[in-house]
C-alpha cells in the first residue's frame, strides 16, 4: 500500500517545496511561510492551515483534452482536503517543449512542474542555479513513506540523487507485483452488444478472433462501420493483446526486452522470440479480414473521438 498511495502524497509536497523556491517573498518582506513553519501539518489532513494557492505547471495528455482540471473530480476533492488550491496550467503535449522552456527561460517560475518530462540535464541545471529547491530535508522531514522506501531500498535515493548530491524531482514508484499498471491502455468492450451476441467474454486468442468476427458480421452501427477493435495506434493493439502470447511479460516500457521466461537471471530481446512472430502473425490476420481498425495506422486523435462519440468503434482501447 505504501507505494500505491506514496505518489500522490509525494507530489503534494514536491508542490509546497517548489511553493517554498518560487514564492519566497509574501510582498512584506518575510520569507513565505507556507511551506514551512506553523503553516504546515506534520501529518494528516489539511496539509497547510491556512489555504494556499499554487500555480502548476501541467503536461495534459491528449485524451484529457476536454477536461478542465482546474474543475475535476479528483482534484476538487483533494483540494478540499488538504487546503491547496491549485491553479493549474495545462499544456498539451504538442506545445509542452516549447511552452516548458519559455517557462523555464522567463524567470517567472510556477509553483511547480507536473509530469512536464524535465529533462535530467534541465533538472541539474535549474536546480544548481536554485530555480528548483532541493527536496533532501523536506523528504527527511515530510515524506516518511518514501525515506522508509529508499532506507530499504537504497537504489531509490541512488537514482533520483544528481552529482552535485541534491534530489529535485518525485519519484513515480510501482510494487513488483502491481501488475495492472503494465498493461497500460485496457479495452472497454459494449456488454449490451456482448448479450445480444450470447457471447462470453472471450477467454482466449481464439475466442477473441471469433468475438470480433461476430461483433463485424453483427454491425451494431450499421452501413459496415462498425469497428470490431480500435484505437488511437497500432502499439496500443500490440501492447494488449502482447500478453497472451507471453511477450512484453515486464511491460511495455521495456521496449523489445522482457524476462527470460527460461532464465528469470536474464532478459530476452523478445522480438526475436517465437511467440511474437505467433503474435504479429495473428494481428495480421485481425487487420486484413478488417477486424481492425483500417485507419489504425494514421488514425489521429480527434478522428478516434469522433468515432468512439458515433459509437463507430465496438471494442477499444
Amino acid at each position: 500500500m505504501l507505494k500505491k498511495w506514496f505518489f500522490f502524497i509525494a507530489t503534494l509536497i514536491f508542490v509546497s517545496a517548489l511553493y517554498a523556491c518560487s514564492g519566497g517573498d509574501d510582498g512584506d518582506g518575510k520569507e513565505g511561510e507556507a511551506a514551512g513553519g506553523d503553516n504546515v501539518n506534520e501529518t494528516g489532513f489539511p496539509i497547510v492551515e491556512e489555504e494556499l494557492e499554487l500555480t502548476i505547471f501541467a503536461n495534459k495528455p491528449a485524451q484529457n483534452e476536454g477536461n478542465d482540471w482546474n474543475d475535476i473530480l479528483i482534484w476538487n476533492t483533494y483540494r478540499d482536503l488538504t487546503n491547496i488550491n491549485v491553479n493549474w496550467n495545462s499544456v498539451s503535449p504538442d506545445a509542452l517543449e516549447e511552452n516548458r522552456n519559455l517557462a523555464l527561460g522567463s524567470g517567472d517560475l510556477p509553483d511547480a512542474f507536473f509530469l512536464a518530462e524535465l529533462s535530467n540535464t534541465d533538472l541539474l541545471r535549474y536546480g544548481s542555479q536554485g530555480a528548483f529547491l532541493p527536496l533532501n530535508d523536506l523528504i527527511d522531514e515530510y515524506a516518511p513513506n518514501l525515506k522508509a522506501l529508499m532506507e530499504n531500498d537504497p537504489t531509490i535515493e541512488k537514482a533520483i540523487t544528481f552529482p552535485d548530491g541534491n534530489i529535485y524531482s518525485m519519484p513515480s514508484l510501482i510494487e513488483d507485483d502491481f501488475l495492472s499498471l503494465r498493461l497500460s491502455a485496457r479495452p472497454w468492450v459494449n456488454e449490451d452488444w456482448l448479450n445480444e451476441l450470447d457471447m462470453d467474454i472471450p477467454e482466449t486468442t481464439g475466442d477473441f478472433y471469433e468475438y470480433l468476427k461476430a461483433v463485424k458480421e453483427l454491425d451494431p452501427v450499421g452501413n459496415g462501420d462498425t469497428i470490431p477493435y480500435g484505437g488511437t495506434d497500432i502499439a496500443e493493439l500490440v501492447q494488449w493483446l502482447s500478453g497472451s502470447f507471453g511477450v512484453m511479460n515486464h511491460g511495455a516500457s521495456n521496449t523489445n526486452l522482457d524476462l527470460d521466461p527460461n532464465d528469470d537471471s536474464k532478459v530476452r530481446y523478445y522480438a526475436t522470440a517465437d511467440e511474437y512472430r505467433e503474435m504479429l502473425e495473428y494481428i495480421h490476420m485481425l487487420y486484413e479480414e478488417g477486424l481492425i481498425d483500417q485507419s489504425i495506422f494514421t488514425i489521429e486523435w480527434g478522428q478516434f473521438l469522433a468515432n468512439a462519440s458515433d459509437k463507430v468503434i465496438y471494442m477499444e482501447v
